[in-house]
């Protein structure tokens, strides 16, 4: 069952407003969010009391109640200095040398018996779940994990040698798969494991049936040498483990590309979920607006984010932000009215979608790649780690309204860049960037990829099937392909170098299929001329349904910001429309894989011709349409 939680920050004031609130949104749950616990003992006692009474005061209101803490800490009001203002813990020091005034290392043994006495207390106060913050990382703060002493002095003895800050980042990010690379993350991991299981004894020794999970993070899925999943079973202990993932609707108004986008945080989201597959853990979307309230986040993020999250049916749920942090919580009613008016769609939007498995394409999205990266350069590493999380096939995929799934028996995959290390060799269809079509060739799979190179002074590409020029920008890395004898030129790159093809497409001996771009898709990420175009998108169309020989479950072309999530069931088959543009879709016609004898439509009207629905309405901007058809 979705459950939906939500996070109380001035839980202590006005609590049937809060209590009324949160109802309005439909939570039932709600995580009480106190000061960090790393005061002196009088600050401490005086929270932990005030959280006691309010645990009691939320129950008996009929909620489940958690309890939801920073541990290592990121941003806001540093805590923990002594009174000349001198940090009382070790701080984080990144692989550059750069210190974290407001993060401390969990090697640093006072920083953790702090943490654990703080636990221990909020399980004596009577919490049902602990949830930490996604601060519970060490990358992912402007550095890539922790070299303080006692980590450079720890990892000298793992390697035995007496290596330096700067010779650790030059010998173990250059070139590919290191011993160097492998102590490192190894030490990460074992750093995050064992606060973790520090954290989980604390709370034993007050109450062992208390649940504790962690708020994912980006790195904390790969770079970080430990991932969400082993931390969420560790912090649960002998009870079920639970994590909120990381992804939120803010990011596609206060971050740049390539998440600017929605429905890619959605996919993100998605992402994480495929990975936590049959894991046994109870997961939940972070449904966080910040800053907050609706002049800055609009509720129309927030329920479109929800909506795509119940209709792909393997969450457990939402961790919804509702309820202002700063202000009382009748300041900023809007985001309950919107959930309480959506109420009964969100209802049919699960019934609908719920029991049926996805269909489109599916994507290689490999969880941990850091270990084998090749990089040409400690330059090319992340300041913040994030080469590995943010995928370029999902944003390039719903962009131009492609339908993805993550079920295991998708006919054509698509990968990018190093995701090409782990394609199944299985002779399924392939959608690649020239990057990941040269791992497949050195694995000895024909893709009909001789060689690429890398071009500048790119203005234009032009597409043959529509006789049409687009104009490119010079972002990121684009590629000449060299093609061999039998694949198909769909359209070339013009510029200073000349023309030289751009996309092909290609069967092999085998009858394996393939469509290649040039481009090296993980440097150029934020090339939207490239990736969102009209002519790309019809090129896309066309290339999938040549590549799985059968059209798309759903098409829409030529309609910005239109994402299409696609669930077959027993005899029917559900499609959703979300309309995350500016713009409202007008009078949309989708054009299905095959004909179908009927349709039931949900929140619009419409008709179906054989292989097209016809909707009697506009999509207006930011809302949602969908139907379902029958065999």
């Amino acid at each position: 069952m979705y459950k939906i939680s939500v996070p109380m920050v001035r839980y202590f004031e006005r609590h049937e407003d809060n209590i009324r609130q949160a109802r309005r949104l439909g939570a039932e749950r709600v995580f009480l969010c106190p000061g960090r616990g790393l005061g002196g003992a009088e600050e401490t006692d005086r929270e932990l009391s005030r959280l006691r009474e309010n645990i009691r005061i939320y129950e008996d209101a009929g909620f489940e109640v958690g309890v939801w803490i920073s541990t290592l800490g990121h941003g806001g009001e540093l805590v923990g200095v002594d009174t000349s203002g001198k940090s009382r813990f070790t701080n984080i020091v990144g692989l550059r040398g750069k210190a974290m005034s407001d993060s401390f290392c969990p090697l640093d043994e006072e920083f953790a018996d702090a943490e654990c006495r703080w636990v221990r207390g909020i399980a004596k106060a009577g919490a049902k779940l602990i949830m930490l913050d996604d601060d519970f990382r060490l990358s992912n703060r402007g550095d890539c994990g922790c070299t303080c002493e006692a980590h450079m002095a720890q990892y000298r003895r793992r390697i035995g040698e007496n290596i330096s800050r700067e010779e650790l980042l030059e010998k173990a990010f250059t070139g590919g798969a290191n011993h160097y690379r492998k102590a490192w993350y190894d030490l990460m991991g074992d750093t995050l494991r064992g606060f973790a299981a520090k954290l989980r004894a604390a709370a034993d020794e007050a109450d062992p049936s208390v649940r504790m999970g962690a708020c994912a993070c980006i790195s904390v899925w790969d770079a970080d040498g430990a991932d969400s999943i082993e931390i969420a079973r560790i912090l649960a202990g002998k009870n079920k483990p639970f994590m909120r993932f990381i992804g939120a609707p803010y990011w596609a108004k206060l971050w740049g590309e390539p998440v600017r986008f929605l429905p890619y945080v959605a996919e993100l989201e998605r992402m994480q979920r495929h990975w936590c597959e049959n894991a046994g853990i109870e997961i939940f979307g972070e449904g966080d607006v910040y800053p907050r309230p609706r002049n800055f986040i609009p509720a129309a993020y927030l329920e479109a984010f929800d909506m795509i999250l119940r209709a792909d049916g393997g969450f457990d749920g939402i961790l919804k932000y509702g309820i202002d942090y700063t202000s009382s919580p009748v300041y900023e009613t809007g985001y309950a009215d919107r959930a309480e008016r959506n109420a009964s769609l969100s209802r049919e939007i699960e019934a609908r979608f719920g029991g049926k498995k996805s269909v489109g394409v599916g994507v290689v999205c490999e969880m941990k790649k850091i270990l084998e990266r090749n990089f040409e350069s400690p330059a090319e590493l992340g300041d913040d780690y994030d080469n590995g999380f943010f995928q370029p096939e999902q944003s390039f995929l719903v962009r131009n309204s492609v339908p993805v799934t993550y079920e295991p028996g998708a006919e054509v995959l698509t990968a990018f860049g190093e995701n090409g290390k782990y394609c199944p060799a299985d002779g399924r269809a392939f959608l690649l960037d020239a990057k990941s079509a040269e791992f497949l060739e050195k694995r000895g799979v024909d893709t009909g990829l001789l060689q690429c190179e890398k071009l500048r002074g790119v203005s234009s590409e032009f597409f043959f099937a529509e006789n049409e020029s687009v104009y490119l920008s010079g972002e990121g890395e684009l590629l000449k392909l060299c093609p061999k004898d039998g694949a198909e030129v769909l359209s070339e790159f013009r510029g200073a170098e000349g023309a030289s093809p751009s996309a092909i497409r290609y069967e092999n001996a085998a009858g394996q299929r393939f469509l290649i771009l040039g481009v090296n898709a993980e440097k150029s990420k934020s090339n939207l001329r490239f990736f969102w175009n009209y002519c790309r998108q019809s090129q896309l169309i066309d290339s999938l349904r040549w590549l799985g020989k059968k059209p798309l479950a759903a098409s829409c072309p030529k309609n910005p910001g239109l994402y299409i999530m696609c669930k077959r069931g027993e005899g029917s088959m559900a499609v959703g429309l979300w309309n995350m543009f500016e713009d409202a879709v007008l009078s949309p016609e989708i054009e299905l894989d095959r004909e179908y004898s009927r349709a039931e439509f949900i929140g619009c009207g419409g008709v179906l011709k054989k292989n097209r629905v016809c909707l009697s309405g506009d999509i207006v901007p930011f809302s949602f349409a969908g139907f379902e058809v029958f065999d």
